[in-house]
């Protein structure tokens, strides 16, 4: 299985991955990024850090299973870093080439995938309140525009946390939630009722 968070920046996805790994025993999938390394940040943990030319190699040998550019730098999923009971942030699109690829497997990945949904008012005090710059707040918040209109009917499930109503504690619980009623509706369809 591989769980999937979607959600725009400062969604609390990072949170979520990091608790989810803890709590459930699950390993972390990492991406990979031509952007420098930021304050805190580690090397084959937060991200695969390349080079230009290193990632440019890859994309052209097809290791990629997506590529993103945001703000002049590129992000994608390796195929080789997928494996068995894992969690992964992804965007929209990157979740979509994520299930076609999964598609083409011989022994395709369970991939549930959950969005986290938070108010852009909110995520923006959260960004700056965290210490981001207010021009890559403001940056940051421009991206996301657009880009998850209708996720909600491509996700498996939805976290509505408003305000951050919820705490990361309480997200995780809907997460296991989320995975309970999942393998109920396999097992159902197992079973053929």
């Amino acid at each position: 299985m591989i769980i999937v968070l979607v959600g725009a920046s400062g969604s609390g996805k990072s949170t979520l991955e990091k608790l989810i790994c803890k709590e459930f025993d699950m390993n972390k999938i990492i991406s990979s990024t031509t952007r420098p390394m930021r304050k805190n940040e580690v090397n084959n943990v937060d991200y695969h850090f390349y080079d230009e030319d290193t990632f440019n190699k890859k994309l052209l040998n097809n290791e990629f299973i997506e590529r993103a550019v945001y703000n002049g730098w590129s992000y994608g999923l390796e195929k080789d870093s997928l494996k068995d009971n894992s969690v992964v942030v992804l965007t929209p699109s990157g979740l979509r080439k994520l299930i076609k690829y999964n598609k083409t497997l011989e022994n395709p990945f369970e991939i549930v995938s959950f969005y986290i949904n938070v108010d852009q008012r909110s995520r923006l005090i959260k960004l700056l309140q965290r210490g981001d710059a207010i021009v890559e707040c403001y940056r940051r918040s421009l991206s996301d525009v657009g880009q998850f209109d209708d996720v909600e009917e491509e996700t498996d499930y939805v976290i509505k946390n408003y305000e951050y109503r919820f705490t990361p504690e309480q997200m995780l619980k809907h997460v296991e939630d989320g995975l309970s009623a999942y393998h109920e509706h396999i097992v159902g369809k197992i079973l053929g009722e």
